[in-house]
């Protein structure tokens, strides 16, 4: 391509190409200057074109990039998602055709009795970056330039401009579409002898769990989930009441006093409560209810308890 069709190309990206074409034509007349002088000039010419295209309509360029904005977080939404569906079908097609064969095929099918480890993480982290830095931002760019023609250059330094503004101040950067949650199980031996651990250890344990977590040089969100009843088999109300005001009363003493020997089997579950008392001790408990669950004359049954830290 001659090097006037070059400049033509670039000027016309900063004005009207009947301009780019006059001015080309103009500064061709003067080849003797040389090829230095002429890419000089054509260099001039462009930023003093982009500069008065700036100034001709920047609030309109600028209200039509914040349209684009939210144009471009709805479209990475619904591209997202969809790109997330199309891998869950895929992953799971892959996984039943690798594992599920001839008649265990037809056999699983019949009973739907698939369960297929979960996503690599790396999979919708892929369509989400994919999605957010390619494909949304090309479809938004184009429609825009097509708005702007003759003023693409302007078009992109404004929404440059916008659009980091936009990312430093509206919370909607990112899609978060992650195959699951990331957990970190943490196991209390509090059925087994001779080394259950006694009510003030797991209090104790609660608390470094919360230091570790304090420590972790990170700004992820963490939630703190304790899993088991209060008592049962055999149903102490008695027990439960103590377990009950402890934790509703930030009275640690009390949760300390509780009898080990009545926190055999199922009741020792509480000891899982005391330890996320330790981890919550900074934060106020949200009591609900109480409901113990009777099944037969002998007080078989479940204690159920239901609260959370706010």
């Amino acid at each position: 391509m001659r090097k006037a069709d070059v400049a033509e190309t670039l000027l016309s990206l900063v004005g009207s190409a009947e301009r780019a074409r006059s001015f080309v034509g103009d500064l061709m007349e003067e080849r003797e200057q040389g090829r230095v002088w002429f890419w000089r000039s054509v260099t001039r010419l462009w930023l003093a074109m982009l500069g008065r295209d700036l100034l001709s309509a920047p609030l309109a360029m600028a209200i039509s990039c914040v349209v684009a904005w939210f144009l471009y977080m709805l479209l990475s939404a619904v591209l997202a998602l969809a790109g997330y569906v199309v891998v869950t079908l895929a992953w799971g097609i892959a996984y039943v055709l690798n594992n599920h064969t001839g008649l265990a095929l037809l056999t699983d099918l019949l009973r739907i009795r698939f369960n297929w480890p979960p996503i690599p993480d790396a999979a919708t982290y892929l369509v989400q970056a994919v999605v957010l830095f390619v494909v949304a931002p090309f479809h938004i760019g184009r429609s825009s330039a097509r708005f702007w023609r003759g003023h693409e250059v302007s078009l992109a330094v404004v929404m440059l401009v916008v659009w980091t503004g936009m990312s430093a101040f509206v919370p909607v950067v990112g899609i978060g579409i992650t195959a699951q949650p990331a957990m970190v199980p943490v196991m209390v031996n509090t059925y087994y002898p001779p080394n259950q651990p006694t009510p003030k250890r797991c209090y104790a344990f609660g608390q470094a769990v919360r230091k570790a977590i304090e420590s972790w040089d990170s700004n992820k969100r963490v939630a703190i989930m304790a899993s088991g009843g209060l008592s049962h088999v055999v149903i102490d109300e008695e027990i439960d009441a103590m377990t009950i005001e402890g934790l509703k009363n930030k009275k640690p003493e009390v949760l300390f006093r509780l009898p080990r020997e009545r926190l055999r089997g199922g009741t020792s579950e509480i000891l899982n409560w005391v330890a996320l008392a330790g981890a919550m001790e900074d934060r106020d408990l949200k009591y609900l209810e109480y409901v113990t669950t009777y099944r037969s004359p002998a007080a078989t049954g479940c204690g159920m308890g239901f609260a959370y830290w706010t």
